[in-house]
């Protein structure tokens, strides 16, 4: 009974709340519970039969005992083992007040049984798996905090201020998702900090000075800057990866380069702090590392196809100018699809230049489900026309063609070439080259795969000196690329 009213209340209250929140749909369902609760008990104190399994349960409560559960005799009950006392206690509680009877004495006089049901029991190893993650969650955090305090303790003793700052503040800032992990909330554990870096993190080894390659400052700070500047490439490198990837929803790859990316902004942390530490460079080596990427123009749609006239080379004099000052210049585009309504543009005129600049850039749509704009791109090609002004109240004259052919677009989302200029009937080059840049959000029948091999930077191990060296003052200016 005691349990049916906690759980009424707790609805009634939400109850409460939705109305209070203008929340109707929320409020006429907490009614409904309400109304189940409150037949329940009216059954219990009865004595009539009801289905108590059908009953919700609010949350932060454990599921209702139903009263037919069985118990097995071969278990002793704890709570009988214990009970001989409580007659005397129900007796002179009763003699106080007979005609209320407290709840301490109800429940003394009737020794407690353990009661269980079916659907409880299933209940439990749920509950117990979900603490067991959140206890795992707990634990991970509480250890990258007790990390990041060891390792500003490690600045502080290697007389590093400003890291043993920087590795205080992360430290304090976990204090949020640990006492969001400690009251069993949930929590996203990508956001915990990486592991701190520091000169242990790869490893390292303590030696005299006498046995160190001795370096002038010079020497150190440009080998410090170059580890540093390939470092930064590559950490740069695996964020602009990692973003493509997540973009295109390979988690599991993008993850790869997240890691890489936080292995390198370590690895630059530690080198920093050799340098402040008037350490050695430390030892390192060149690793080829490959890995496919999937290109894909992500700023574009799947019904967009860019097309970008950049500029052109040498184009021939024609023989009405004789200075390539007086030559203006511009392009007509046309392509074929729709071929009931092919879509047309043109350039701005660049002017007194036989290499101009044009830069323009424009978008046509297309319809990648559309048989016959397939069939399109097979056959047919993008049209260009160049046309140079002759004057006033005269009209433009056509003195050069370019023909791009759209079958390369089936296996290529980028397109990046300069195209001979051919005569007015497209047959003859006739000399001079027009760039041109083509772009679709991927190619149209098959994925661009491409494998990437490049040279990628490992440290080994960091040197430590067993004393300090007294160094020049060039050597203890930080490298501008620091």
């Amino acid at each position: 009974m005691s349990s049916l009213e906690q759980r009424l209340k707790k609805y009634q209250q939400s109850e409460q709340e939705a109305k209070d929140s203008n929340n109707g749909g929320k409020a006429r369902r907490m009614g409904r519970i309400v109304k189940q609760y409150m037949d329940a008990i009216k059954a219990c104190k009865a004595g009539k039969p009801f289905d108590y399994s059908e009953l919700p349960t609010p949350p932060g409560f454990a599921e209702i005992p139903l009263p037919g559960a069985s118990v097995p005799k071969a278990i002793p009950d704890p709570v009988q083992q214990s009970a001989p006392p409580a007659p005397a206690a129900v007796q002179n509680l009763q003699k106080s007040s007979p005609a209320q009877p407290t709840k301490q004495a109800v429940s003394a006089k009737k020794p407690a049984t353990p009661t269980t049901s079916l659907s409880a029991a299933k209940s439990v190893p749920k509950r117990q798996a979900s603490l067991s993650i959140q206890g795992k969650q707990l634990v991970m955090l509480q250890e990258r905090q007790r990390e990041y305090k060891k390792a500003a303790l490690d600045a502080k003793t290697h007389d590093d201020r400003e890291l043993a700052l920087k590795y205080l503040r992360v430290s304090k800032g976990m204090d949020a998702m640990i006492n969001a992990a400690s009251n069993g909330l949930p929590v996203d554990i990508s956001q915990m900090p990486p592991e701190p870096a520091t000169s242990h993190s790869v490893g390292s080894v303590v030696v005299e000075s006498s046995e160190v390659n001795n370096l002038t400052p010079e020497e150190r700070v440009t080998e410090f800057e170059k580890i540093i500047s390939q470092l930064k490439e590559q950490m740069k490198k695996s964020a602009e990866i990692a973003i493509r990837f997540k973009t295109l929803g390979d988690i599991k790859n993008a993850f790869v380069f997240e890691n890489l990316q936080q292995s390198a902004k370590k690895d630059i942390d530690a080198v920093q702090n050799a340098f402040r530490s008037n350490d050695p460079p430390p030892k390192y080596h060149y690793e080829a590392k490959k890995y496919s990427i999937i290109r894909v123009n992500t700023e574009l749609g799947d019904g967009d196809l860019l097309v970008n006239i950049v500029k052109g080379l040498n184009f021939p004099l024609p023989s009405e100018f004789s200075s390539a000052k007086d030559l203006d210049t511009l392009v007509h585009y046309e392509f074929p699809w729709p071929q009931e309504d092919t879509q047309k543009g043109r350039t701005e005129v660049c002017k007194h230049s036989d290499n101009p600049t044009y830069d323009h850039v424009t978008k046509l749509r297309i319809d990648r489900r559309s048989k016959a704009m397939l069939r399109m791109f097979k056959s047919r090609k993008l049209k260009l026309e160049l046309f140079y002004r002759r004057g006033f109240l005269k009209s433009d004259r056509h003195f050069a063609t370019v023909l791009i052919k759209l079958d390369q677009l089936e296996r290529l989302c980028t397109v990046h070439e300069s195209f001979d200029l051919l005569d007015t009937n497209g047959r003859k080059e006739i000399g001079g080259n027009l760039e041109v840049v083509l772009k679709m959000r991927e190619p149209l029948s098959q994925k661009q795969v491409e494998v990437i091999e490049e040279k990628w930077l490992t440290i080994d191990q960091f040197v430590r000196l067993s004393r300090p060296v007294v160094m020049n003052k060039e050597a203890a200016v930080s490298p501008t690329s620091f």
